[in-house]
């Protein structure tokens, strides 16, 4: 019988187990003793794919491709993927987490909610709404459609992550130490839903890459690691905007390294800006070109210069402090392993997409949280 989903996906826990160091025959050896249907050369070849490029979770090969394209953050309409249950209950919802006012939640589903309102709510798709639950940390949403009916106004609200990860656990009473990733836009308009959108994904990759380096290293290590859970702190949309997510202290420290090589991308972009500034070009659209190609080379210099020795130096006293270890594996950041996939393929390319790509005036900084 051929491979399902499941099958696939317990072959790869065992291979990202294995740090990529066994063959299709042991994987299906050990499916076979968990009663499992083997895997085939083809879903072996996707394994190692996605450990080269840093994957700890399993995707399937047929939404791979979709899986890159959105960026993992998937911020559009709900569009009914996930089922809804219908409830009837009393909510408040504040736009500043100030002010809160009782809209009364019709259903809800893994990622949204279903609202209704009986007062005047003069707000349009897009805005950004605070949900306040019992047993669950606020909730950021954005209203994502909204109808007005003969005596009340109905809503749809979207999560900005899976709202299971906004309630509170036991662990959440004593949690680790946290940190504060503030990305702003200094200057201009206030931030649109186009530029929001962009750096919530980019942040969203940020987080998720240096908490997946941390992992990868504690299960090599032996350590049990339970992160603190990330939450957007707060968002502005005036200018200066900004979007400010308080994370584990861990992943914190690991985000400040990564940002750093990306802001020093960054002078470097500023430099060829004045440098061709002057220069006689036929056309700005020439210029830009060639800005665009002395930055996609300074680009890969980094990156290819990212070696097992200098990844250890740059990261391995941050990661063994969120460890709480003294000595780092083994063969730590070795080619073709797990956290240098993760490294080089997700954490550095959205650092320097976020602090030094196309759009500008982005400025991203790390704090000591003391909230």
């Amino acid at each position: 019988m051929a491979a399902q989903f499941v099958d696939a996906l317990k072959g790869y826990e065992y291979y990202i187990e294995n740090r990529g160091k066994v063959s299709l025959e042991n994987i299906n050896n050990f499916l076979e003793s968990k009663d499992r249907n083997p895997i085939r050369e083809r879903t072996y070849g996707h394994y190692q794919k996605l450990l080269k490029r840093g994957f700890i979770s399993y995707i399937p090969i047929n939404q791979f491709d979709v899986y890159q394209t959105l960026d993992k953050l998937q911020m559009a309409t709900d569009r009914r993927r996930y089922r809804r249950d219908i409830i009837d209950i009393d909510i408040p919802i504040s736009l500043d987490r100030k002010t809160w006012i009782s809209a009364k939640m019709i259903d809800r589903s893994l990622v949204g909610f279903g609202m209704a309102i009986y007062d005047k709510f003069p707000i349009k798709p897009g805005t950004l709404i605070w949900v306040h639950m019992k047993n669950y940390r606020d909730i950021p949403t954005m209203i994502v459609w909204k109808r007005r009916y003969e005596n009340h106004f109905r809503f749809g609200l979207r999560a900005l992550d899976f709202i299971a990860n906004y309630l509170i656990s036991k662990e959440d009473i004593i949690p680790r130490p946290t940190g504060l990733l503030i990305v702003q836009r200094n200057v201009g308009d206030n931030i649109d839903w186009e530029e929001l959108y962009r750096m919530m994904t980019k942040i969203n990759q940020l987080i998720e890459a240096s908490s997946d380096l941390l992992d990868t290293v504690a299960r090599i290590s032996n350590r049990k690691l339970k992160l603190a859970k990330p939450f957007i702190s707060s968002i502005k949309f005036g200018s200066p905007g900004d979007v400010q997510v308080k994370v584990d202290l861990g992943v914190a420290e690991v985000l400040k390294i990564a940002l750093e090589k990306a802001q020093l991308w960054k002078l470097e972009k500023e430099r060829l800006k004045i440098e061709n500034r002057g220069k006689d070009l036929n056309n700005s659209l020439l210029e830009i070109e060639v800005l665009r190609n002395a930055v996609k080379f300074r680009k890969e210099t980094i990156e290819s210069g990212i070696t097992s020795d200098v990844a250890n130096s740059l990261f391995g006293l941050v990661i063994k402090k969120a460890l709480d270890i003294e000595e780092l594996p083994d063969n730590l950041f070795e080619s073709g392993s797990l956290e240098t996939g993760i490294l080089i393929d997700r954490l550095l390319p959205a650092a320097l997409e976020l602090v030094a790509g196309d759009a500008p005036n982005i400025n991203v900084e790390i704090q000591e949280n003391t909230a």
